[in-house]
Parts: structure tokens; sequence; C-alpha cells
């Protein structure tokens, strides 16, 4: 027996189910139990079922019926679960393609009774036999089957592509169906825990991927540790044939979203149910990474966040000499954001907390100057986020709008090495209108409590964000497929 297996043998069974979805592994860690896995042509349910296998007979005492599909196709079709030696071959593979209901059952029979405990059983699928029957005989056949299950304490998962409801929806203890919907065109895959006998269902939905051939769920999204933060080596602009493009300070979030052109407007537009953590993850990664390539930041946060909050997160992550001299952190006071917008008086102030003094908009604009002047490159990130001004200039967000047009020119002039990231509620009144000045747009909502990621332009695939474990402005991102 391998180290894996005695391990496995060690371990409660609701630890080695593969997808921690909520509930699942405890109410199979019940002998006896019968799960009836359900959903549409392709949506992983051999996969997952596959996985639950492993995970309740990791010794080989396990026994995966196809009447379906062949040993050798299977391992084609899925293999990032078959693995070396035996492949599938592991899971106790027998093909019952040519079988009969009646011939199928006389094999569960045997595989129940035999002097070796065969400890889990997936019948892949069981309506591809039941059809066969007549609804009488379809009946009394499930009866025996769940009966079987119990009397022997073998857990049987049953596999299915019916639609609705069907006689053995109300026979077994639970039911997992695995559904797709579409948002913002992008296809995402769902498991809904329809009930779990003697099992308390918490969240009923998740999504999930099958990204390298493995049914993984999305955990609802907990917002990482700000004790767990710690210095990274800063990332390097990309260059391309474009120009430079600067990083967000996490490779996934890199390879997914493309980076932050220099001399472009970057949008992350972000829903209401979204967290700040979320939001600030990708926000404050870009800051801290540009920051310790030497360079001046101008930051205006969310709203409600201070610049003593700030520096609070920033202060282990963040050379001291950017405290004044390359980093500026402020909110907008309603009274300086309509003094930009020209409504009221140029001596407008805003009281910017912490190291920073009470400053007019001229002080402000001279502060943009000593940014430059103290950046390695000359460069400054600017990383606003739209809610306090957009607040601010209800009754007039053309003219906001045609000032932010006005700055955004200054930032993508020919030659420039600033870049402007933007944050954006989806709400908001002028989004059209960021999203045009926009070169890049991504896009962050809630769906089934797990915070997703996508991009918009250019089109991308959708993420799930989810902390790493490590330092809490580094996500990482799971491909939905």
């Amino acid at each position: 027996m391998s180290r894996e297996h005695r391990r496995n043998l060690r371990a409660p069974v609701g630890e080695l189910i593969p997808p921690e979805i909520n509930g699942l592994g405890k109410f199979l860690a019940a002998r006896g139990t019968t799960l009836l896995i359900k959903g549409y042509a392709g949506a992983g349910k051999t996969t997952l079922a596959l996985q639950l296998l492993r995970a309740l007979a990791p010794n080989g005492s396990g026994a995966y019926i196809s009447s379906r599909v062949s040993e050798l196709k299977l391992s084609r079709q899925l293999p990032g679960l078959a693995g070396p030696p035996k492949g599938v071959r592991s899971y106790g593979f027998h093909d019952v393609r040519l079988g009969t209901g009646s011939t199928v059952m006389s094999q569960i029979l045997t595989l129940v009774g035999g002097k070796k405990k065969t400890a889990a059983i997936v019948l892949d699928t069981w309506d591809g036999l039941a059809k066969e029957m007549d609804d009488k005989e379809r009946l009394k056949a499930e009866k025996t089957l769940i009966s079987i299950a119990d009397s022997t304490e073998t857990r049987m998962i049953f596999v299915s592509e019916e639609p609705g409801r069907t006689t053995m929806d109300y026979l077994v203890d639970g039911i997992a169906e695995l559904t797709r919907s579409e948002q913002f065109d992008r296809v995402f895959r769902e498991v809904e825990l329809q009930k779990l006998r003697g099992t308390l269902i918490a969240q009923h939905k998740y999504l999930y991927t099958l990204l390298d051939g493995r049914f993984s769920e999305a955990s609802a999204y907990v917002p990482p540790d700000l004790k767990m933060l710690k210095r990274s080596k800063p990332i390097p602009d990309r260059v391309t044939g474009h120009g430079d493009v600067a990083s967000f300070g996490g490779k996934d979030v890199d390879e997914a979203l493309g980076g932050i052109p220099k001399g472009s407007v970057f949008t992350l537009e972000y829903g209401e149910r979204v967290p700040h953590s979320a939001i600030r993850s990708l926000e404050l990664g870009a800051v801290v990474n540009w920051l310790n390539l030497g360079r001046s930041v101008s930051l205006t946060p969310l709203p409600g966040v201070n610049e003593l909050e700030i520096e609070s997160i920033l202060k282990p992550v963040v050379d001291e000499d950017v405290w004044g001299r390359r980093l500026m952190s402020s909110q907008l006071s309603p009274e300086l954001t309509r003094s930009i917008l020209g409504i009221e008086g140029s001596q407008s102030q805003i009281a910017l907390g912490g190291r920073n003094p009470v400053v007019t908009l001229a002080e402000m604009q001279k502060s943009f100057e000593g940014l430059k002047s103290s950046s390695s490159d000359g460069s400054i990130l600017y990383a606003s986020s739209l809610s306090m001004a957009e607040t601010a200039s209800a009754g007039n967000l053309g003219r906001l709008l045609e000032m932010l047009a006005r700055f955004v020119m200054t930032v993508t002039r020919e030659g420039s090495k600033d870049a402007l990231l933007l944050l954006m509620q989806s709400n908001s009144q002028i989004r059209s209108g960021i999203v045009a000045l926009s070169e890049r747009h991504a896009r962050m909502f809630v769906k089934d409590r797990s915070v997703v990621l996508l991009g918009e332009k250019p089109s991308t695939e959708a993420f799930i964000l989810e902390n790493d474990g490590g330092n809490p402005l580094v996500p990482r991102l799971r491909m939905i497929v």
C-alpha cells in the first residue's frame, strides 16, 4: 500500500472530497449514502463522480460502472484524472455498455457481496440503463439499489442526464445538479445542492471550473488577513511593440488582464456587492509595485478609506521615503471637487489627513509636480476612485466627464510615462463615457458569493479571484472553463 493510500485511510472522508462544497464531505462521510449527480451533457458530471470515487475509495476499493463510454475513451477525455500507471483502471472500471439493467444489478450484487469490501460505486449513467425498462421495472430496480447501498453500507453515486424530476430524485439521499448560466456574454458553471439528507446546507450554489480536466469549486470570498502583508520583489514593466506595460503586482492578474499600459487609462468596474478588500488587492497591488520601482503615485482611495488606513496597509511593503515624497493619498472633498469643476471658487480646501496638511487646489497641482520630480523616471500612477467625485458632482456630471477627458488627454499624450487607474462602480451614471475614454476595461462582480474578474477591453475569460494564503495584495485567479 502506498504512503498516499495509508494517509488517505487515516484521514476523515470529509477532508478527502476534492471540491469542498458546503456539506458534501460531511454528507458522504456517512456509509450507505446515495448521491445523484445530474446535469447537461458536458457539464463535468463524470469528472466530479470520479473525484468523489477517488476520495471515498482511495485504496482501489471502489467501482466505476460505465454504460456509455469505454475505458480508452474515458482515459483520453479525462487525462488529468486518469493518471499513471493504471489510468481509469485504478477506479475499478467496469464496461457495461452492452449490458442490461438486470446484468448490471447482478454485477453490483457481486461487488458488494465479495470478500473485498467495495467502499463506493459510481453508476454512469443510470438513465442510460433505466430507459430500457418500463416504469414499474425501473422503480423496482431503483428501490433495490437504494436498499443495497443501505444494507451493505456502500456509498453509491448515480450519474444522470435526464432533465426534470425522475423517481430516482425522490429515492436518493442527496442531489447535486450541475447547471450553466450566462452573464456578460460568458458561460458560468454552477453546482446546486438540492438536498443532502441529515446535513445542513449553508450555501446551495457554487461556481465551479473544469480547468485542467478537474472539477474545482469556488468557495465564498474571504477577505485576506492584512497581518500576512509582506514585501515582494517588484515586477518590472513589460516591453511591447506598443509601449511599456506596468504590472498589477501579481503574475495571475497580469496574465489575465495584460497589465496597465503606460500612457493609457485602465478602468476597473466593480459591482456594489464586491468587497473593498477584493478591489483593493488590484488597486494597491499596482500601487505598491509602482512605488517599489522608485516611481510616484497619486492615490484617491475607495470611499470610507482614509489616508491613515492606507498608510497602515502600505507601510510594511514600501520604502519609508515614499511618504511625503513619492505618494500623495487623498480623498477628494465635495468642495474641492466642485472647485476643480469650476463650480466654486479656486480657494476651496481639501483635508488630506495623516502626514498631509490641508491644501488648496493650486497646492494640489504643485504636489503633482513634486511627485514627478521625485519619481525615478518622472512618471506618476494616478489611482483614483470616482465615487466621491461623482457624488459631489450630482447635477454636473457632464462637466465632471469633460474634466476627466481633459485629464486623460494629459495622461495619454505622446511620450507619456504616466498611467491612470480608475475605479468605477457599475451603476455609475457616466459609465459609458468612462469606458469610452479607457484603453483597457475590466469588470469585477460577485456571483454565488465568489468574486469574479474578467476583461472587457480586451475581452478575456472569466476568473475566480481568491486569496493565495500569502500576500493579501497578490490575489490568485482561476479560469472558469
